[in-house]
């Protein structure tokens, strides 16, 4: 299910670059590049299909030489690699770099990440994404490089200005373990020509919890350097930017069990969405966004749990 479910979100988001006006290739240039990427394709599906753990960590040290054998060919900024269906393609609006990234699964549902960051420049300018998730108890709330990268598999880039210095904000899928994946934003700069820096304070969340035992409401204001939502394996939830509202939008995810709702692993959507808009310098969250034809200001209200297997008993019409 979840291998389904990260083949749909590479097959997604593969096509960004395709809108990008692009210059011509020559011919024996196009020619070497297209001859590296049947070598990557036929490499990719061992990398990803094959039973051997062993034989699949092999093809992904072999996918990458080939990776790097083709981005050093100049020109290979505008090639997009469109046979190959296991690595994400995401660039920005002004084109100065793409992120290609790619995962591997373990045999204990875990994934390894990997990728990197090509500039677009006449020089070849690559930098290497190393995944050091394992190194992270929990999603950081700290700024991390290209050294020490969190590790997802980008789908989507937007661009924001702050202190007049281009911010980009990458929609990351993770697929994590065999009980939970997560979705995520975060802040991207880059450095030079060799560093990129994911994360900064600028997601301001609030939130509130209720005490079990005495009811009590606590409410608490963070700034977040990344902003994820994690949920059970078998769910399918959204994140995206919507360009009409100009928000991030995502599914609200909750435990069907409120004594579970702070177990990531049991939540799945519930109906409702909610969100963040950009103010100031920084996305503010927005705890109702309504989406549909018919959108309100006012929360959605959705089915109660309990009662949406009831409604499938109900008369046609009712």
């Amino acid at each position: 299910m979840k291998n389904i479910q990260f083949l749909l979100l590479i097959l997604t988001c593969s096509t960004t670059l395709h809108a990008q006006k692009q210059p011509p290739l020559t011919i024996s240039t196009r020619s070497q590049l297209i001859s590296i990427e049947k070598k990557m394709q036929r490499v990719s599906e061992r990398m990803i299909f094959d039973t051997s753990q062993e034989i699949r960590q092999k093809s992904v040290y072999e996918y990458i030489k080939l990776l790097k054998e083709a981005l050093k060919v100049e020109g290979s900024y505008y090639f997009n690699f469109d046979s190959i269906q296991y690595m994400s393609r995401v660039a920005p609006d002004d084109s100065t770099f793409r992120v290609l990234t790619f995962q591997l699964t373990l045999n204990d549902r875990t994934v390894r990440h990997y990728g990197c960051i090509q500039l677009n420049k006449k020089a070849s300018r690559i930098i290497p994404l190393l995944d050091y998730s394992d190194t992270f108890p929990l999603v950081p709330q700290i700024t991390l490089s290209n050294r020490n990268w969190f590790g997802a598999v980008y789908y989507k880039a937007i661009t924001k200005k702050v202190k007049n210095k281009n911010i980009y904000f990458l929609f990351g899928y993770d697929q994590n373990d065999v009980f939970s994946s997560r979705k995520l934003v975060e802040p991207m700069w880059i450095e030079g020509d060799t560093m990129a820096r994911f994360g900064m304070p600028i997601f301001e969340k609030t939130s509130k919890t209720k005490d079990l035992l005495t009811e009590e409401v606590k409410t608490k204001n963070e700034m977040l350097y990344r902003y994820k939502i994690e949920y059970a394996s078998q769910a399918s939830v959204m994140m995206r930017y919507d360009e009409e509202k100009k928000m991030i939008v995502h599914d609200h995810v909750m435990s069907k069990n409120p004594k579970h709702d702070d177990l990531a692993f049991t939540k799945i959507p519930e109906g409702s969405y909610e969100g963040l808009k950009w103010e100031k310098e920084h996305w503010i969250w927005v705890p109702y966004v309504s989406i549909g034809e018919k959108e309100t200001n006012t929360p959605i209200q959705p089915v109660p749990f309990k009662e949406k297997k009831q409604l499938k008993h109900l008369p046609v019409g009712k």
